[in-house]
């Protein structure tokens, strides 16, 4: 059976597709940019990233295995096509070609690290079943995925910065993306553990994760002058936003503190967490595209 994760993204992508469809066509050369979107893009291919290694993860560990691998085979190929689309520009995405030759370096940079994972995340599905070598690339090159995507969402960040006196409001939208990028990265750490591979290493990576993610929402629910940015503009960003940090506090945030101690966590409580995590996301996700539309 399909997972409400699963259904929550594919729905999610689903409207996305429909909403770009609806809108009139113009030639590429008459069309305006929409940074934000293509921030977002970018920001979240960093995301995706790590969620396709938790999949990974989780298939390994034969936790809610069936629903996984058919999330792990639709996000290759939702990867896939917007890593293409970045690249060469892809109209029904609302995606231009690369705009700078930084971008384009980090997208070709991007795609070689991608042919070698999507490789072991194929062989993994056809399998039905993931291996530790293909856990140990897969995880591996989801990191350098991440840090990639990270800076190509900053370098568009700073041609829109270039364009107009919004730099605040691109800055809060960053931060957003990096949450959720923050809210998997954990997840994968977390898991990892559970897995038990390089565990100090990963449990490391977990307690910096578990900090940084407790800055992020300081950061967007309090605002930070350092960073150039403002608290919540209205109501419902910053009603979404306490709303995340309840579920980060009360249920997400104790069952990372698990992954830090002594022994590691039951598959039990690997799918205690993959719930918990969905939750997490749908809402960073959510508060993403509030930052888009304003």
């Amino acid at each position: 059976a399909m997972g409400f994760e699963t259904m929550y993204h594919r729905a999610a992508i689903t409207l996305s597709a429909l909403a770009v469809l609806a809108q009139p066509s113009l030639p590429a050369e008459a069309q305006t940019i929409d940074f934000d979107h293509v921030i977002a893009v970018a920001g979240s291919q960093a995301t995706a990233s790590q969620m396709m290694a938790k999949d990974a993860l989780l298939i390994a560990l034969d936790v809610d295995r069936q629903a996984r691998l058919e999330e792990l085979e639709y996000w290759h190929d939702q990867f896939d096509r917007t890593l293409t689309g970045l690249r060469d520009g892809d109209e029904i995405l609302g995606l231009p070609a690369a705009q700078t030759p930084a971008i384009a370096n980090g997208l070709e940079t991007a795609g070689s690290l991608w042919e070698s994972t999507k490789g072991a995340m194929l062989d993994g599905i056809a399998a039905g079943d993931i291996t530790p070598d293909q856990i140990d690339l897969i995880t591996v090159q989801a990191l350098d995925l991440t840090t990639v995507f990270e800076g190509i969402a900053g370098q568009y960040a700073e041609e829109a910065n270039r364009n107009r006196l919004t730099s605040m409001l691109v800055n809060a939208l960053l931060e957003s993306l990096h949450g959720s990028m923050l809210s998997q990265r954990m997840a994968t750490e977390f898991l990892l553990v559970v897995y038990g591979h390089e565990v100090e290493a990963n449990r490391a990576g977990l307690s910096r994760s578990i900090t940084g993610f407790d800055q992020v929402l300081d950061n967007l629910v309090n605002g930070n002058l350092e960073r150039r940015m403002l608290p919540p503009p209205n109501d419902d960003l910053r009603d979404r936003l306490l709303r995340i940090r309840r579920i980060w506090e009360d249920e997400f945030r104790p069952i990372m503190r698990r992954g830090l101690d002594a022994g590691r966590p039951s598959p039990s409580v690997a799918l205690q967490m993959a719930q918990v995590n969905g939750q997490l996301l749908e809402q960073m996700k959510a508060v993403t595209s509030i930052y888009v539309g304003l």
